[in-house]
Formats: structure tokens, C-alpha cells, sequence
């Protein structure tokens, strides 16, 4: 569920700056990554920066849930998990 809270937020943040051609004729492809800890958001959504597209959990007390993407593979993704 918090990828689908983070995953509505990078189209918040990013659907004027994305055409179709980049969407594609049906939306994007999703990969879904799971981490332990929040601490490994942390660093992930330090990594990608201003790329990264981040949701707090306000019912957690605005802890760190997700992190989106959207754009082509980075080798800091190869340490997580597939979902």
C-alpha cells in the first residue's frame, strides 16, 4: 500500500514534465522493491535526490514509507529485494 501512496505522488510531482512517449501508450512499468528498515529508505531517498519522489506515513507519525522513481535502472537498486 505505501508504494501505491508513493507511486501516486511521482505523477503528482512529475506528469507535466513526462509525455507519452516516455509513459508509454499504457503507463510505465512498476518495480517493486521491499527494505527492512526505514533506515534503508533513507539512504535510498538520499541517493536518488531531487529524482526521488518520497511519501511519509502521517498515521506513523510522518515516518518514511516509499520511495518512487520513475526512469531507467540505477546499481543502487541491485542491493534490494523484488516484491
Amino acid at each position: 500500500m505505501q508504494a501505491a501512496h508513493a507511486a501516486v505522488n511521482i505523477v503528482f510531482h512529475r506528469l507535466r514534465s513526462v509525455d507519452e512517449c516516455e509513459w508509454g501508450q499504457h503507463g510505465p512499468s512498476f518495480v517493486f522493491y521491499g527494505v527492512d528498515h526505514e533506515e534503508e529508505l533513507l539512504v535510498l531517498e538520499s541517493a536518488l535526490g531531487a529524482e526521488g519522489v518520497s511519501f511519509r506515513e502521517p498515521d506513523l507519525g510522518n515516518r518514511l514509507t516509499a520511495v518512487a522513481y520513475l526512469g531507467c535502472g540505477r546499481p543502487e537498486f541491485g542491493r534490494y529485494d523484488l516484491l
